[in-house]
Protein backbone atom coordinates (compact mmCIF):
# COMPACT_ATOMS: atom_id res chain seq x y z
CA UNK A 1 0.00 0.00 0.00
CA UNK A 2 0.96 3.38 -0.92
CA UNK A 3 1.79 6.21 1.85
CA UNK A 4 -0.05 9.57 1.71
CA UNK A 5 2.43 12.75 0.55
CA UNK A 6 2.13 15.23 2.13
CA UNK A 7 1.59 18.67 0.66
CA UNK A 8 4.10 21.33 0.89
CA UNK A 9 2.93 23.81 3.42
CA UNK A 10 3.05 27.34 2.45
CA UNK A 11 5.48 29.73 3.68
CA UNK A 12 4.19 31.40 6.87
CA UNK A 13 2.92 34.99 5.93
CA UNK A 14 5.43 38.12 6.75
CA UNK A 15 4.12 41.93 7.14
CA UNK A 16 6.52 42.65 4.19
CA UNK A 17 4.58 40.36 1.49
CA UNK A 18 5.58 37.28 0.11
CA UNK A 19 9.26 35.95 0.72
CA UNK A 20 9.86 34.15 -2.94
CA UNK A 21 8.70 37.74 -4.56
CA UNK A 22 5.02 36.39 -5.31
CA UNK A 23 5.74 33.39 -7.53
CA UNK A 24 7.03 30.06 -7.27
CA UNK A 25 11.21 30.04 -8.99
CA UNK A 26 11.80 25.98 -8.27
CA UNK A 27 9.43 25.03 -11.30
CA UNK A 28 10.79 26.26 -14.34
CA UNK A 29 14.45 25.91 -15.64
CA UNK A 30 15.03 29.26 -17.12
CA UNK A 31 17.52 27.74 -18.87
CA UNK A 32 16.52 25.35 -20.62
CA UNK A 33 13.72 27.61 -22.08
CA UNK A 34 15.90 30.16 -23.23
CA UNK A 35 17.64 27.30 -24.71
CA UNK A 36 14.37 26.19 -26.57
CA UNK A 37 13.47 29.44 -27.63
CA UNK A 38 17.03 30.45 -29.12
CA UNK A 39 16.77 26.99 -31.04
CA UNK A 40 13.27 27.57 -32.44
CA UNK A 41 14.73 30.94 -33.45
CA UNK A 42 17.35 29.35 -35.30
CA UNK A 43 14.86 26.79 -37.04
CA UNK A 44 13.76 29.62 -38.39
CA UNK A 45 16.02 31.80 -39.59
CA UNK A 46 17.77 28.83 -41.26
CA UNK A 47 14.51 28.00 -42.97
CA UNK A 48 14.35 31.46 -44.23
CA UNK A 49 17.71 30.71 -45.36
CA UNK A 50 16.98 27.79 -47.36
CA UNK A 51 13.46 29.60 -48.69
CA UNK A 52 15.81 32.30 -50.30
CA UNK A 53 18.23 30.47 -52.18
CA UNK A 54 15.34 27.59 -53.37
CA UNK A 55 13.41 31.01 -54.58
CA UNK A 56 16.73 32.53 -56.48
CA UNK A 57 17.46 29.19 -57.86
CA UNK A 58 14.06 28.73 -59.36
CA UNK A 59 14.12 32.10 -60.86
CA UNK A 60 17.67 31.69 -62.12
CA UNK A 61 16.00 28.62 -64.05
CA UNK A 62 12.85 30.44 -65.10
CA UNK A 63 14.36 33.09 -66.61
CA UNK A 64 16.89 30.88 -69.02
CA UNK A 65 14.42 29.01 -69.49
CA UNK A 66 11.86 31.41 -70.99
CA UNK A 67 13.71 31.86 -74.25
CA UNK A 68 13.38 34.48 -76.81
CA UNK A 69 9.74 36.45 -76.89
CA UNK A 70 6.64 35.53 -79.72
CA UNK A 71 6.35 38.26 -82.06
CA UNK A 72 2.50 37.61 -81.72
CA UNK A 73 3.09 39.21 -78.09
CA UNK A 74 3.92 42.70 -79.64
CA UNK A 75 0.41 43.60 -79.57
CA UNK A 76 -1.54 43.22 -76.87
CA UNK A 77 -4.51 45.18 -77.26
CA UNK A 78 -8.13 43.86 -76.02
CA UNK A 79 -10.67 44.79 -78.84
CA UNK A 80 -13.30 47.57 -78.57
CA UNK A 81 -15.40 47.93 -76.53
CA UNK A 82 -12.27 48.20 -73.96
CA UNK A 83 -12.49 49.67 -70.23
CA UNK A 84 -12.46 53.01 -69.64
CA UNK A 85 -8.78 55.07 -68.71
CA UNK A 86 -10.18 57.95 -67.54
CA UNK A 87 -12.51 57.49 -64.49
CA UNK A 88 -16.18 58.86 -65.66
CA UNK A 89 -15.68 60.46 -68.63
CA UNK A 90 -17.48 58.48 -70.72
CA UNK A 91 -20.18 58.77 -68.61
CA UNK A 92 -20.29 62.40 -67.83
CA UNK A 93 -20.15 62.78 -71.94
CA UNK A 94 -23.58 60.73 -72.04
CA UNK A 95 -25.38 62.33 -68.91
CA UNK A 96 -24.29 65.76 -70.74
CA UNK A 97 -26.02 64.50 -74.06
CA UNK A 98 -28.85 62.77 -72.27
CA UNK A 99 -29.39 66.28 -70.25
CA UNK A 100 -29.57 68.37 -73.39
CA UNK A 101 -32.18 66.16 -74.71
CA UNK A 102 -33.81 65.79 -72.23
CA UNK A 103 -33.92 69.82 -71.55
CA UNK A 104 -33.78 71.57 -75.28
CA UNK A 105 -36.23 72.38 -77.55
CA UNK A 106 -34.64 70.88 -81.38
CA UNK A 107 -36.45 70.34 -84.65
CA UNK A 108 -36.21 66.01 -85.47
CA UNK A 109 -38.00 66.68 -88.93
CA UNK A 110 -38.64 70.48 -90.62
CA UNK A 111 -40.62 68.80 -93.33
CA UNK A 112 -43.33 67.71 -90.80
CA UNK A 113 -42.95 70.06 -88.39
CA UNK A 114 -42.25 67.48 -85.44
CA UNK A 115 -40.06 69.40 -82.71
CA UNK A 116 -38.65 67.80 -79.21
CA UNK A 117 -39.67 69.86 -76.17
CA UNK A 118 -38.39 69.31 -73.16
CA UNK A 119 -39.77 66.80 -70.62
CA UNK A 120 -41.19 69.64 -68.17
CA UNK A 121 -42.85 71.15 -70.61
CA UNK A 122 -44.48 67.98 -71.87
CA UNK A 123 -46.00 67.26 -68.56
CA UNK A 124 -47.62 70.99 -68.20
CA UNK A 125 -49.26 70.53 -71.81
CA UNK A 126 -50.33 66.61 -71.03
CA UNK A 127 -51.58 68.24 -67.85
CA UNK A 128 -53.56 71.39 -69.72
CA UNK A 129 -54.68 69.10 -72.75
CA UNK A 130 -55.47 65.89 -71.50
CA UNK A 131 -54.44 62.52 -73.29
CA UNK A 132 -55.67 62.57 -77.09
CA UNK A 133 -58.82 59.93 -77.91
CA UNK A 134 -57.70 56.76 -79.19
CA UNK A 135 -58.23 56.33 -83.28
CA UNK A 136 -61.07 53.59 -84.16
CA UNK A 137 -60.74 50.25 -85.39
CA UNK A 138 -61.55 50.45 -89.29
CA UNK A 139 -63.30 46.87 -88.92
CA UNK A 140 -65.27 45.85 -86.17
CA UNK A 141 -63.62 43.71 -83.57
CA UNK A 142 -65.77 41.02 -84.67
CA UNK A 143 -65.19 40.74 -88.24
CA UNK A 144 -61.35 40.57 -87.52
CA UNK A 145 -60.25 37.48 -88.13
CA UNK A 146 -56.97 35.75 -85.44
Amino acid sequence: MSTPIDPPTPDPPTPDGPQHGGHEKRDVQVRAVAQFGLGVMLLILGSLAVIHRLVNHYNAEADQAAGPTSPLAADQTPPEPRLETTVGGAFDQYRARTEQVLTTYAWIDREQRVVRIPVARAIELLAKRGLPEPKQLTTPAKERKP
